[in-house]
């Protein structure tokens, strides 16, 4: 995969994640502090964080050249990560390989799975479109799940029982 943010090119690969800039390449893996090297998924947000998902080894926050991983070994809902996406409100979406959906906004995250209404519980990508909803591609077909529905489960509005 290939991403672009903050003048770097970014690429993750089964060997690290490598970013390209003024000429030189870098590789960060587990050395440098990144969780696991198999990189799954990369995004950047608002606040200059670039997110990083890997196969078993969580979610990565590339902040300030240091790496703080999530994992479930402090609480994270997945170790495997396999789509990332940040929307134009300050949440980060994070789609899993056997976890759900999961949502990340004011440093609280929120998981959803099979039994909250998803088809599945691996996300392979995250789309969002101008209606408000956002796009989940599965193992076993296509989900449309208004952003607003998500938002209001988050804050406790909404329970999906």
């Amino acid at each position: 995969m290939l991403f672009r943010s903050h003048g770097n090119i970014w690429v993750g690969t089964q060997d690290g994640l490598v970013s390209w800039n003024e000429g030189q390449w870098k590789t960060f893996t587990t050395t440098n502090g990144l969780s696991a090297n198999i990189v799954r998924a990369i995004e950047d947000d608002a606040d200059g964080n670039l997110w990083v998902g890997t196969e078993q080894g969580g979610l990565n926050q590339l902040r300030d050249g240091h790496f703080t991983a999530f994992r479930r070994a402090n609480d994270f809902p997945a170790d495997n990560i396999s789509a990332l996406y940040a929307d134009g409100q300050g949440t980060l979406w994070v789609g899993t390989d056997g976890s759900g959906l999961i949502r990340f906004r004011d440093n609280h995250w929120t998981n959803y799975t099979v039994s909250d209404g998803l088809i599945s519980d691996s996300v392979d990508y995250i789309v969002e479109d101008n209606e408000g909803n956002l796009w989940l591609g599965s193992n076993v077909g296509l989900m449309r799940v208004r952003k607003k529905v998500l938002e209001d489960f988050a804050a406790g509005i909404l329970s999906f029982v």
